[in-house]
């Protein structure tokens, strides 16, 4: 989740840069490997994502009854070892994202203060 939110669409310019020059792209830049089990997990979590209120203090988590809801539907629950392996998959990148999002939200706003002389 880190990798995508802080690479995401920058990563394919930079491996095809790197590509054209001939060079190995920098490391950061290569996605982390992922089971290819999860890869449809991902998905999901972004199709969940649209699930989370917003306040004026930021995102707030996907909704348990979201997930719950979301892996019944889409047969994730007929197998428990699937369906635990998908709430904890998506609870721990929805961690993630929302780690990621405050320290956005905090750097930008030391920067404000910054910039107003606080």
């Amino acid at each position: 989740m880190r990798w995508s939110l802080t690479w995401g669409e920058k990563a394919a310019g930079l491996i095809q840069a790197a590509t054209d020059a001939g060079v190995p792209p920098p490391e950061s830049a290569v996605p982390p490997p992922l089971p290819d089990r999860l890869v449809p997990f991902i998905e999901d979590y972004w199709t969940l994502s649209t699930c989370r209120s917003f306040t004026p203090g930021g995102a707030g988590p996907i909704p348990w009854t979201a997930i719950d809801q979301f892996a019944e539907r889409n047969g994730y629950a007929n197998n428990i070892l699937v369906y635990e392996d998908f709430i904890a998959f998506i609870q721990a990148l929805d961690h993630e994202y929302l780690t990621v999002m405050n320290e956005e939200t905090e750097k930008m706003t030391r920067k404000a203060e910054a910039q107003s002389g606080r």
